[in-house]
């Protein structure tokens, strides 16, 4: 990413593989909704003999779905990015195993620009910023008790948790 220029091509941010898998993972692991509903449009007959009757709901609870070992490995509890990696599976990728953007006719039309909106801002943010653990907000220390200043910790409201976001000096020519 750093060539040596300010500007992020399109062409740049399809290379960015491991960026791509990371925010994939996390997606993944913390998607932005629990279920996904539908309405049948036709009477369905289930392989048990179940009918879901025309106009009859429909929901599938994608957290489960996305923790399923038969479709992300033994370790599908736990966080790994290098997973999308090793399976060769994009962040913009549709599939049985990439429910993020939906499926069939009711996917996201703008999941491309989506996708190069997230790499952009994350490419910007880690260019300009260093991230490290806040190992001293889980040891319960207060994080108001020092100066922010020059960073922001990321954390969450009870701050027993968190990530200092320290900016990077500028290089001014």
């Amino acid at each position: 990413m750093n060539n040596g220029s300010t500007h992020i091509s399109f062409e740049m941010l399809d290379e960015m593989v491991l960026l791509d898998a990371f925010i994939k993972e996390c997606l993944r692991m913390s998607g932005g909704t629990a279920f996904m509903l539908r309405i049948s449009t036709q009477d369905v007959v289930m392989s048990n003999g179940v009918t879901i009757p025309k106009n009859g709901y429909v929901c599938f609870n994608i957290q489960s779905h996305n923790r399923n070992p038969k479709l992300f490995g033994p370790n599908a509890n736990s966080f790994d990015y290098k997973r999308h990696i090793r399976l060769g599976m994009k962040l913009s990728d549709a599939s049985l195993a990439n429910l993020i953007w939906g499926a069939g006719g009711r996917i996201c039309l703008a999941r491309l620009y989506s996708v190069a909106i997230v790499k952009l801002v994350m490419a910007i943010l880690i260019r300009n910023f260093e991230f490290f653990p806040n190992y001293r907000s889980q040891r319960n220390s207060k994080s108001d008790d020092f100066d922010t200043s020059h960073y922001a910790i990321l954390s969450d409201r009870n701050k027993t948790s968190g990530l200092y976001a320290i900016q990077r000096p500028w290089k001014c020519s």
